[in-house]
């Protein structure tokens, strides 16, 4: 892409194996799905498919599923000539079962010389990174200490070229413990503009249960934050900023699995950005933009998978003309 005005993901892309049963007993799980997955990668194909200009930068292991989920993302729209091809390396799986309701649960991952922890800093192009308008990133990658420090670098010297957007997207099955995670993502807190968490994860890093209203608030004066969104599953979400707060009705949709639900929210949320900045956004754009990016996590719920649940510019529009 010749664009210089490119969306930048940093991130993970791994292997879901996804279990057909609906059983949360291993011993019932024994039809699975093979699906490209990774929440960073799952918001880069949710951009490319409503048309934005998007990059992702991780690392694809030198193996079968590496080339896979690399032909994937660029039969999609997504540039990956920035990410890195690593020797020696594991894809990384995702062992995912789903209850009775259609949630689903991540059982473990594989922590074994997985690629997306070995990305090298010194390989990234900063100068392409620097023209990025927004860059994208969660957290499943900061449980490394290497891949830690490539994000901690990045965001230091990129620092006041773009908007920095950051969904942690806690997956505590790769990390050492909770306290661990949460030490590590208010930290990271510090160096970014936008914060997307879920009504968990926003309990976690304010101490404050069963009230997003004051648990949002804390956060959002701890931390030099132009805008905080909390997403609450059925009951929509929740935004922040110096003006004004509030939250944004759900779509009812007919759901059939939850995958890919945050991650198509949050493909919606960088397309207003990106539409609209930041800067002096008014209570009616900021609902204008978390109605689209709530639209896009419905429908992501719709058909099984992640990425091929996640709506085309097309299909979104159709889908609000008939909602809205």
């Amino acid at each position: 892409m010749g664009n210089k005005n490119i969306i930048s993901i940093i991130g993970e892309v791994l292997v879901d194996w996804t279990c057909l049963n609906r059983t949360l007993d291993l011993n019932k799980a024994n039809e699975f799905l093979k699906l490209p997955g990774g929440a960073p990668a799952n918001v880069a194909v949710g951009l490319a498919k409503q048309d934005y200009p998007v990059r992702f930068i991780g690392g694809f292991a030198a193996d079968i599923f590496g080339d896979w989920l690399k032909e994937y993302l660029t039969s999609l729209g997504v540039d990956v000539d920035l990410s890195q091809t690593i020797e020696n390396a594991n894809t990384r799986c995702a062992y995912v079962l789903t209850d009775e309701n259609g949630n689903r649960v991540f059982k473990g991952f594989s922590r074994s010389m997985c690629a997306d922890t070995m990305l090298e800093y010194e390989k990234i192009d900063l100068n392409v990174l620097k023209e990025s308008p927004i860059i994208y990133f969660g957290s499943l990658i900061q449980a490394c200490d290497n891949t830690r420090t490539v994000i901690r670098k990045i965001l230091e010297n990129t620092k006041g070229y773009n908007i920095k957007v950051y969904d942690p997207n806690l997956r505590p099955a790769v990390w050492g413990s909770v306290d661990e995670a949460v030490s590590v993502i208010k930290q990271t807190i510090n160096y970014v503009d936008i914060l997307k968490l879920s009504d968990d994860e926003v309990n976690l890093i304010s101490g404050i249960e069963n009230n997003i209203e004051a648990a949002a608030q804390k956060v959002f004066n701890e931390y030099d934050l132009e805008l905080l969104v909390i997403t609450m599953g059925n009951s929509g979400s929740f935004y922040i900023n110096k003006d004004n707060s509030g939250y944004v009705e759900p779509f009812k949709v007919q759901s059939i699995e939850m995958t890919g639900a945050g991650d198509g929210f949050v493909a919606g949320l960088l397309a207003g950005i990106y539409d609209n900045g930041i800067k002096d956004l008014a209570k009616e754009k900021i609902k204008d933009i978390l109605t689209r990016a709530n639209a896009i996590g419905a429908m992501a719920t719709t058909k099984p998978g992640a990425m091929s649940a996640l709506p085309t510019k097309a299909e979104l529009e159709e889908f609000l003309s008939l909602k809205l």
